[in-house]
């Protein structure tokens, strides 16, 4: 319960500031952490998640919270995509735990969270309009 308070809380401040709030929860989970990575499209002012940045995963459980929108030299960008492969795992991994996804997403690329198999469920937001072949191959039910 404590992890959940606190990812909902990191989730309202990256809303609500409209930046990236790397998840570090010593206390909830173990000391993992992670950035993500995302490229920026500057004409339309949106963001694609790309996965982990540096290619880092976290090594303890985790809840994944993909914000609002990112900030990159002082700009704000809308987050709308996930990109394909963004999560994917080659063999099956349990660490993550969650996922969050924010209202402004509108695209889940191709195995984006291919065989994260310690995520128990995942709401879809209703701004969704495509979802890549496989986006949860080997995961999770959807709900």
């Amino acid at each position: 319960m404590q992890r959940k308070k606190m990812l909902t809380l990191l989730l309202v401040i990256s809303i609500v500031t409209g930046v990236i709030v790397p998840y570090h929860a010593a206390a909830a989970n173990a000391g993992a952490a992670y950035e993500l990575a995302f490229t920026v499209n500057d004409l339309e002012g949106t963001a694609t998640i790309t996965g982990f940045k540096d290619g880092v995963w976290p090594t303890e459980e985790f809840e994944l919270a993909i914000p609002r929108s990112v900030k990159e030299n002082g700009k704000k960008y809308l987050v709308t995509a996930i990109s394909d492969n963004a999560f994917r795992q080659a063999k099956q991994n349990t660490l993550m735990t969650a996922v969050s996804l924010p209202a402004t997403l509108e695209s889940i690329g191709a195995y984006a969270f291919y065989c994260n198999k310690g995520v128990d469920s995942v709401v879809l937001p209703q701004s969704l309009k495509s979802i890549g072949s496989f986006a949860f191959g080997g995961t999770i039910p959807i709900r």
